[in-house]
């Protein structure tokens, strides 16, 4: 009886010990997070990439909870004008009417066909198209990653989806550990593979790259001196996914 309670105070003492080296590793994450929100509620220019709402959104979604922060990014999108797809991203809509538009069109075809999978699916050709992750690189790995998932989310995916997924993370996690520096990428990566499941491949040293790009304004620049929304709501994003601590508590302004 005794090697049981010694056993399991041993236990109880290893679980404790790993607990407060977690809650000091993440402080440093936890931090970031504040500033990066306080950079976002001061930010006086539109945040322009629809992305951007959507990242935020779903921090307060998940984390928040906050009537007024969601009320504030509701008014900061209908400030500017907006096409379709960009409504379609606010609100996770599934497709658009308007056939999508420049240089990043593919993105919005992958994420809004996926997205209507359960009304309209994919085609072979798409479909084909999203497999094809062995090939891709950089963001056209990230979105079709992004699309991937969420054909698997919403019970979508087959079997050659579900593999496509998991070689496109894991080439994802490749490409970062080929990267010297923090980039926009890096935030993304991070904040997608987190957010589908795949934290497990977002390890601390990745998570400290993102951190320490931080800018002292408390936003995140990508190859520049200049934050932008883009880049800082992705990394806001990773951080507040990898601590799971709501970024908008004790800042006493909401």
């Amino acid at each position: 009886m005794r090697r049981y309670i010694l056993g399991a105070l041993s236990l109880f003492l290893l679980a404790t010990a790993l607990f407060f080296v977690w809650h000091e590793e993440r402080k440093p994450f936890v931090a970031a997070a504040h500033q990066g929100i306080e950079w976002f509620m001061s930010y006086e220019g539109d945040y322009e990439n629809a992305g951007v709402f959507w990242a935020l959104l779903d921090i307060n979604a998940r984390y928040c909870r906050d009537t007024e922060f969601g009320q504030f990014l509701t008014q900061r999108f209908e400030a500017y004008p907006r096409t379709g797809a960009e409504r379609s991203y606010f609100a996770l809509a599934q497709g658009i009417e308007e056939a999508p538009q420049g240089a990043e069109a593919r993105y919005d075809m992958w994420l809004f066909a996926a997205l209507s999978c359960k009304e309209q699916p994919l085609s072979e050709e798409l479909r084909a198209e999203l497999h094809n992750v062995s090939e891709a690189a950089r963001y056209d790995l990230t979105h079709k990653y992004l699309a991937l998932a969420y054909l698997s989310r919403l019970g979508c995916a087959t079997e050659e989806d579900g593999a496509a997924l998991k070689v496109a993370a894991l080439r994802m996690k490749e490409e970062e550990g080929r990267e010297l520096y923090f980039t926009d990428l890096s935030a993304e990566r991070a904040a997608l593979l987190m957010w589908a499941g795949d934290a497990s491949l977002v390890d601390t040293v990745w998570l400290r790259k993102i951190q320490r790009a931080q800018d002292s304004s408390g936003g995140w620049a990508d190859g520049s001196s200049k934050p932008n929304p883009h880049t800082s709501a992705l990394a806001l994003w990773a951080l507040t996914q990898a601590t799971g601590v709501c970024p908008l508590q004790d800042r006493g302004v909401l």
